[in-house]
């Protein structure tokens, strides 16, 4: 019931930041499907959801609020701030925990119309336990997603 919870809070935080944004792109990647932002204004935002198959019912979902620090004309560097929720296994105690990363990367348009991006990305991510709220372990992760703009 907390992940139902904090899944549709997540949704309603992001969609009150992306419907301020004159584009919207939807991509999949090596971390699930994403919905972002616009490439083209100063803010970015991200949600993103990804399934786990190693266990029935399980996922992965986060949202990522940023800055497009550099803005070239086929590329754009970024920094995020993000976190979220993952749960691995629905019959351990264990059964989720929570994560905030901070996320590096650049997203490169491939052709002239800016609709079509290729994003790489590099993050460490600190994992608490959502009951006691304590530091499980910190990982060094990433991803490579291809994203359309609308």
């Amino acid at each position: 019931m907390k992940t139902r919870s904090f899944l549709v809070l997540l949704f309603i935080f992001s969609c009150s930041f992306v419907n301020a944004q004159s584009q919207l792109g939807i991509g999949v990647g090596s971390r699930g499907v994403v919905v972002k932002s616009s490439p083209t204004q100063k803010f970015r935002y991200s949600l993103r959801f990804e399934p786990n198959g190693d266990f029935y019912f399980a996922y992965n979902a986060d949202l990522d609020v940023g800055l497009n620090l550099i803005r070239e004309e086929k590329a754009i560097f970024y920094l995020n701030f993000g976190g979220g929720v993952n749960t691995y296994d629905t019959n351990s105690q264990d059964a989720e925990y929570y994560f905030l990363k901070l996320p590096v990367g650049v997203e490169y348009f491939p052709f002239e119309r800016k609709n079509i991006s290729i994003a790489i990305e590099a993050f460490p991510s600190i994992n608490f336990s959502w009951y006691r709220f304590e530091v499980q372990n910190v990982i060094f992760d990433g991803l490579v997603e291809i994203a359309y703009y609308f």
